[in-house]
């Protein structure tokens, strides 16, 4: 990425910024050079016209790096991705995806329209990846940590579930209404139904 900023931004200007959802951007690329640049990344097998999903899934370093991490989340949060963009392409809104490995939130799970935090439940006597999911959290002038709706979300159908989400908003929302206000306002039994059929206790 520093390469390529150096080769096709103004010259002076050649830097990389990161963003708080841990997106790369490589600014002051003059327009004459923008299909050099994309062709490069194409050839190298980077994304640069990111899906909505792309865009605003967080993730924290999980148990392959941190000794708190209960659970995997960079490595799902990727696997999230490439799901939603095929489930889920149909949504094409603004969302937030954020998943933690465990209570120490450095994935920021409780900020999340949908928030994940890692867990451990047991199928068939082997103890498996989990999460517990949050739902509804807002920045901004009405900001709100997000609530837990279900615990102990396999790992397996973690974009199920946000595929039911989405599909209840679509067929709910009231007007201009974003997604995490229409969680925020959705009772929790409402909420549950739209999940897996195993979720909905």
């Amino acid at each position: 990425v520093g390469r390529l900023a150096r080769k096709y931004a103004f010259p002076g200007h050649d830097f990389v910024r990161l963003t708080n959802k841990q997106n790369i951007l490589i600014p002051h690329v003059p327009e004459a050079n923008l299909s050099a640049m994309k062709a490069e990344m194409d050839e190298l097998g980077m994304v640069y016209d990111s899906s909505n999903f792309r865009k605003g899934c967080v993730s924290c370093t999980g148990i392959e790096f941190c000794n708190l991490a209960v659970a995997e989340t960079k490595n799902r949060m990727i696997e999230l991705v490439n799901q939603l963009e095929t489930t889920s392409g149909w949504y094409k809104d603004k969302i937030r995806v954020h998943f933690s490995g465990c209570p120490s939130s450095c994935g920021q799970h409780q900020i999340a329209d949908i928030g994940f935090r890692g867990a451990k439940t047991k199928i068939a006597g082997k103890m498996v990846d989990a999460y517990d999911l949050f739902v509804g959290g807002r920045l901004g002038q009405d900001s709100r940590f997000n609530e837990l709706l279900k615990g102990k979300i396999l790992a397996a159908d973690v974009h199920l579930v946000i595929d039911g989400l989405l599909k209840l908003y679509a067929a709910r929302k009231q007007g201009d209404e974003i997604f995490s206000e229409f969680l925020s306002r959705s009772p929790k039994d409402e909420l549950l139904a739209a999940l897996p059929e195993r979720y909905r206790r």
